[in-house]
């Protein structure tokens, strides 16, 4: 328990001194996301979002929460099933910088969104999630007020509610891969 206090005081004397604030970052990015071979139906392919969140100089670790939206998949004819997934949820992590370059290791979990025309039952759903996630940064631009930076996102993604179709079941996982753009302040 005096471990938990004196990380927990650490950390807000670190986000509130002059000297070692924590710095805001946020990020807009996009891209694609991989689904499993076995898949079948695509939840998952063009998919864009938003992050924000705080990291803490001094212990390099990161709080932030994200959006993402996912297009899916939809047949070729006008009355085509479609498919696709939105999560949002908390990110908690390490912001490690080496010069202009960083690295951000981090898992994330939350609430999910699936919507899928192929299901009679459960055509759409709520159901949480975890993720993991690993995102190398490049400090392009710095001012003397914030630093702008591109990344590229990979990330693991597991929807914890099975999607049951008419005579199967299956879960929901994705590998998306976003770039980034975002700046910190």
């Amino acid at each position: 328990m005096k471990i938990w206090a004196g990380l927990i005081l650490g950390l807000a004397v670190s986000a509130f001194s002059g000297t070692a604030a924590a710095e805001f970052s946020g990020s807009v990015f996009g891209g694609y996301g991989l689904p499993p071979k076995d898949a079948g139906d695509d939840h998952l392919r063009l998919g864009y979002g938003a992050r924000a969140g705080w990291a803490f100089p001094i212990i390099p670790i990161y709080f932030g929460a994200a959006a993402t939206i996912h297009s899916g998949s939809k047949g070729d004819y006008a009355l085509a099933d479609r498919n696709y997934l939105g999560y949002y949820g908390l990110e908690g992590g390490a912001d490690i910088t080496l010069g202009s370059f960083g690295i951000r290791p981090y898992a994330m979990v939350g609430l999910s969104y699936v919507h899928s025309d192929q299901n009679p039952k459960d055509q759409s759903f709520l159901a949480p999630y975890y993720g993991l996630g690993v995102m190398p940064t490049w400090r392009f631009l710095d001012l003397p007020l914030a630093d702008f930076f591109l990344g590229l996102d990979i990330r693991f993604i597991h929807i914890l509610k099975p999607l049951r179709q008419l005579s199967s079941e299956k879960m929901l996982t994705g590998f998306p891969i976003y770039l980034n753009v975002g700046v910190r302040i």
